[in-house]
């Protein structure tokens, strides 16, 4: 996917009221994920990162 100068700016005018709403309402571990029928926000409890089982 690619973008357009026109496009990118439409993309941060839409995306930066979501963020800060999250900045004002939420905690650190707090995401959203947007989709074109709904949108989730998500807290994250815990991770495990690792890259063991990546091929090369």
């Amino acid at each position: 996917m690619k973008l357009n100068q026109k496009q990118l700016e439409e993309f941060k005018k839409a995306a930066e009221p979501l963020m800060e709403f999250i900045n004002n309402n939420c905690h650190p571990h707090v995401t959203v994920i947007v989709g074109t029928d709904k949108a989730e926000l998500l807290e994250g409890v815990t991770v495990h990162n690792t890259d063991k089982f990546i091929n090369d």
